[in-house]
């Protein structure tokens, strides 16, 4: 069986990457590794959503999620095209009124510390309060910054906690369904605090979850619209974001290389397939195969507009109807949080081979000028096989054709994955491997200048009438 995961490569993607020498030079220029970054193809995520929306005749607001990439590229871009954004900090919201957002178009999410606070306050940005006690935060804060002489009204959404009869999997977010009462009451008796709307946030690839978290937050805002109370503006439901995505071209090839993984482990990794035995999760005990593996599914039958089709013609549990037309007929406006679906394909990440080593035991290494906190959100491992950026040098001697992929930290543990990596031809130093679709959370999240390596730099590729043009990110203009 084949153990090969080849990525997927939109056609707006590939486009760039024929775009060798430019590559070259850019790598040439500002080292290894380099992120790139693709705002059209961010853009284009952008009106897919809306036009989703608009084809169900729902209303919506498309926040970015600007905890996904760094770019500030992107940000501009979106600014420029009428998105809103979300933000996750007070240096996010720095970053997204540079980048032009007004505060009317940004949306304050997770915790926020007092500056936070003040900040969205002073700039009239939407904050969706995780719990009660945020709410007499913001109101002893407006107390002092406006007073009681000048009075406004802070935009508000409450996030809904994520009921027990939904998931047994414990929600760190949110207003638990027992203290919802008390969080309105809250607002009645506020001098300051105008309430929107309801959110939740379900990171889940259940759709039927999302279906029932809808129905719990479209209930609750129903019972809320009735009363007419000057601190209530209820138009808005927050569904939050969390939309998987595909990032390989083959269905096989992901099944095959699970059964491959799991054949493997069972035989104690003759092949070596995973680094030091490590098995990605799997182990044996007893003969059998125990445990889970260590990685995201890379491979996703659906893409995110289609899990999101589905969510909004599911049926609403009080009459039957699909959510979009209850939606539409109540004037609900529906928000989403996307973040990786957001820059899914908007960049991809390029790293230069640095020399290439065989261990004592005969395993191959081929050493990068990158390291794992190059290309990794979260602890679990990278999976798709990179493309190659072949260089104009023979490199035949130490060509090898798989191998692991290591990085250069002087660590032990810096392996860009543990899994065996293949190539489907000879690399060599010199060569350019290419990380598709790593501006979804991959490429900056984790960012580490550790051993004071240096972090990548993000260029911004733009096709215009006269051909491929590139910037800086922090000098990109939208013509």
């Amino acid at each position: 069986m084949s153990s090969r995961l080849t990525p997927y490569v939109c056609p707006e993607v590939d486009a760039y990457l024929r775009e060798e020498e430019v590559l070259r030079s850019l790598i040439r220029t500002y080292g290894s590794p380099l992120n790139v970054v693709l705002p059209e193809v961010a853009f284009g995520n952008y009106q897919k959503f809306n036009a989703l929306f608009e084809s169900l005749g729902v209303r919506s607001t498309v926040y970015l999620a600007a905890k996904a990439n760094k770019s500030k590229a992107i940000a501009r871009r979106m600014a420029f095209s009428g998105s809103s954004i979300d933000v996750a900090s007070l240096g996010e919201l720095s970053d997204a009124l540079i980048a032009g957002f007004s505060g009317e178009r940004i949306e304050a999410t997770g915790p926020k510390n007092d500056e936070f606070l003040k900040s969205c306050v002073l700039h009239k940005v939407l904050i969706n309060v995780d719990d009660i006690h945020e709410l007499d935060r913001i109101e002893a804060l407006c107390s002092e910054l406006i007073g009681p002489m000048h009075p406004v009204r802070v935009p508000i959404y409450i996030r809904l906690a994520i009921p027990r009869r939904i998931t047994n999997r414990p929600d760190r977010f949110g207003v638990p369904p027992a203290e919802v009462a008390a969080a309105v009451a809250r607002v009645r008796t506020s001098s300051y605090l105008l309430l929107k709307g309801f959110s939740f946030h379900f990171s889940t690839d259940k759709v039927s979850e999302r279906v029932a978290m809808l129905n719990e937050a479209l209930q609750t805002f129903i019972v809320y619209k009735k009363e007419q109370h000057p601190n209530f503006a209820l138009t808005d439901i927050d569904i939050g974001g969390g939309y998987l995505i595909n990032h390989l071209a083959s269905k096989t090839e992901w099944d095959e290389f699970i059964s491959t993984l799991k054949a493997s482990v069972l035989q104690g990794d003759q092949t070596e397939l995973t680094w030091n035995r490590s098995g990605l999760g799997f182990n044996v005990e007893g003969g059998k195969l125990r445990g889970s593996k260590s990685f995201s599914d890379y491979y996703q039958p659906k893409n995110q507009f289609e899990t999101l089709r589905e969510i909004l013609l599911s049926p609403f549990d009080d009459t039957g109807s699909p959510l979009a037309d209850v939606l539409r007929d109540l004037g609900v406006r529906i928000c989403i949080e996307p973040g990786q679906s957001f820059f899914d394909q908007a960049g991809f990440t390029a790293a230069k081979i640095m020399h290439i080593k065989k261990t004592e035991h005969g395993q191959t290494l081929i050493v990068l000028d990158m390291n794992r906190t190059n290309i990794n959100a979260t602890d679990q491992e990278y999976m798709p096989d990179p493309l190659v950026l072949f260089s104009k040098t023979d490199g035949s001697r130490d060509a090898v054709g798989e191998g692991f992929l290591v990085g250069n930290l002087c660590l032990p543990a810096d392996f860009i994955s543990r899994r065996k990596f293949f190539f489907g031809q000879p690399v060599s130093v010199g060569d350019v491997l290419l990380f598709m679709n790593t501006a979804p959370y991959l490429m900056d999240f984790s960012e580490s200048t550790t051993l004071k390596q240096r972090v990548a730099r993000k260029i911004a590729l733009v096709r215009r009438a006269e051909g491929v043009e590139w910037y800086e990110d922090e000098n990109y203009i939208h013509l």
